[in-house]
């Protein structure tokens, strides 16, 4: 139990070190217009976002007639759930008396936040010190984050990006499973099950309530993390487990559009703002060069021709499509596509089975497994497919998720947390010929599904 405690006590130490040095380094950018802080920092989309700040009314929009000549307007016709960003921001700017305030803070504390949360995530994979430290602080200042600020206010918040993320790693890496077990249990105390309960449900209500794309793209994952625990041979009633929270994420966000929806049939609108279509997500499927390539416009010496090189390439691109007959399959082809899948899934289940690996060991740790972060770097990178899956999820369920480059920052998370793996095979092929005490640590790493090993980077440092 102390150990425990004192494990606890550091987590939270270096999460806010990540946080604090986070804060520090966006201050490079932020701190020269901290002047201006009560004051419009741009105009264009983040105008409108002040005046939904203005607007907000703890759960939904106010009508108005200050806005919108000549009818006046009314925000609550457009479908958001960006809850938690308006009702901080619009406590602020109550509490300061100025209609600006509160979001540009909300926009310098999004920062230390997202460094803070992002540590976690590389906690559950047994990272420590100062590698995870560096990966949060790394994480928080990408340039998505200070690059939607003043336009993309919520998506650039990334904050419920991070919660979501959390949810998934939990969720197949059996970790939630093993929470709700210890709820269920006599283990725990009474009091540290209230926290633990506590954590899940602020992980669920934020997730939920900050933005429409995070938390989409949160359950679109957590299917994926399902569909991982099945194939790794998970019982029915574990993932019934799993589960839960994106359930009840789907059920939050559905209260979150409650507002919109009733509005919209108690009074239905004269016209349509505009529309958007399926095929829009073919089109930002293309963006996957633009994620894998670092930001061409660097100012170090020799760069100029990379900037250069990368911005005209990317300007040169055009849309070629061909919908050729001869170049479709039949249905037999695609029911054989189908059936290799499924096989797959079932052989995998099979095997998993025998090793009797469905249920891990009470004492075991669970940490995040490489293969994991590969299968969901994998689905996300399926988006980024003309006419996959992203058409697919655009087309059958809503329009309205299709800018997959909002994918960019879970996909860097991703990244990020898969550099692990070389990390703890480098450190550890350096140390065990001379250190025959971590040799089992590099024994381990060549198992199947091997989970991250920290232990190794982390017994390092502190010698």
């Amino acid at each position: 139990m102390i150990n425990q405690a004192l494990e606890r006590r550091r987590a939270l130490v270096e999460a806010s070190l990540s946080g604090l040095i986070a804060l520090v380094l966006s201050l490079a950018v932020f701190g020269p217009i901290l002047r201006w802080i009560a004051v419009g920092w741009s105009g264009g989309d983040m105008l409108s976002t002040y005046i939904n700040v203005e607007m907000w009314q703890g759960f939904r929009y106010s009508a108005s007639d200050q806005y919108g000549f000549p009818l006046g307007m009314n925000l609550n016709y457009f479908p958001g759930i960006d809850i938690t960003e308006n009702t901080f921001a619009a406590l602020v700017s109550t509490v300061a008396g100025t209609p600006f305030v509160g979001l540009n803070i909300l926009i310098l504390v999004t920062f230390p936040l997202v460094g803070f949360l992002a540590y976690f995530l590389f906690r559950m994979t047994g990272l420590t010190g100062p590698l995870a430290i560096t990966g949060a602080v790394v994480f928080s200042l990408i340039p998505f984050h200070f690059g939607r600020a003043l336009g993309h206010t919520y998506l650039a918040t990334l904050y419920s990006a991070v919660t979501g993320m959390a949810l998934v790693l939990l969720v197949g890496s059996g970790r939630f499973e093993r929470i709700v077990r210890q709820l269920r249990g006599r283990a725990l105390s009474r009091s540290r099950k209230i926290w633990l309960a506590a954590a899940m449900c602020v992980l669920v209500v934020i997730t939920a309530w900050t933005g429409v794309y995070y938390a989409a793209f949160t359950l679109l994952l957590g299917a994926a993390a399902l569909l991982w625990r099945d194939i790794k041979g998970a019982p029915w009633k574990s993932i019934l487990v799993d589960a839960l929270p994106f359930a009840a994420i789907a059920l939050l966000a559905l209260v979150g559009f409650l507002p919109s929806l009733l509005t919209t049939m108690t009074d239905p609108p004269i016209g349509t703002l505009s529309d958007r279509l399926p095929y829009d997500s073919v089109i930002f499927a293309g963006y996957l060069a633009v994620l894998v390539l670092p930001l061409p416009a660097s100012s170090l010496p020799g760069f100029d021709f990379y900037n250069r090189s990368v911005t005209e390439a990317l300007a040169a691109g055009g849309w070629v499509e061909s919908s050729a007959q001869s170049n479709y399959g039949t249905w037999v082809t695609t029911a054989a596509l189908l059936v290799l899948i499924g096989g797959l899934i079932a052989n995998t289940r099979k095997r998993q089975r025998k090793a009797g690996t469905g249920t891990p060991r009470a004492d075991k740790k669970l940490f995040v497994s490489a293969q994991f972060i590969a299968y969901l770097i994998t689905v996300c990178l399926l988006f980024f497919i003309p006419w996959g899956l992203n058409y697919l999820i655009a087309g059958t369920i809503t329009a309205q998720i299709r800018a997959w480059n909002r994918l960019t920052p879970i996909i860097f998370a991703q990244l990020l947390i898969s550099l692990n793996v070389p990390i703890s095979l480098i450190i550890s092929s350096s140390c065990c010929s001379s250190c025959s005490e971590l040799r089992p640590f590099c024994e381990t790493l060549a198992l199947p599904d091997t989970p991250f090993r920290p232990s190794v980077s982390a017994r390092v440092f502190s010698l």
